[in-house]
């Protein structure tokens, strides 16, 4: 099977934070100068596996804002493909958002459940206070 690349362009990637910072590459595989050629803002968008992509070990990005253009990326496995669209899912200001909402979530939850008993345990010391003092009382006579 033979797949025809034309239109597609290699590049280098970098992701910082929810910036997607691409490189274009030298004749030598390198990439060219210190600056991105561009940015993706990884922001209200839907990040997926291309299994029916025109080429192998392929992942697409989605704008919701722009759905008619998929922004394709292919990488070297499967593997591969899928730890980006990871990192990618992650990276968003949404996915932490909604990460830091379930933990607050799980925190009220955790501390209703030990509300009850940290009462416990406070009457607990202080009916151990009151139980020493009554026998400090008591060597006295």
């Amino acid at each position: 099977m033979t797949w025809n690349y034309s239109g597609y362009k290699e590049r280098w990637f970098k992701l910082r934070g929810n910036l997607l910072f691409y490189f274009r590459l030298n004749e030598y595989g390198g990439v060219n100068g210190t600056e991105p050629s561009g940015v993706f803002v990884i922001e209200n968008c839907r990040v997926q596996l291309e299994n029916d992509a025109e080429m192998p070990f392929c992942f697409s990005i989605v704008f919701l804002d722009d759905e008619g253009k998929k922004h394709l990326f292919s990488g070297p496995t499967v593997q591969h493909c899928e730890q980006w669209v990871k990192s990618l899912t992650e990276a968003s200001y949404e996915h932490l958002r909604e990460k830091m909402t379930s933990l607050k979530r799980k925190i009220q939850q955790k501390e209703a459940q030990f509300q009850e008993p940290s009462r416990l345990f406070h009457h607990g010391l202080q009916l151990e206070k009151e139980i020493t003092s009554s026998q400090d009382n008591l060597i006295s006579f």
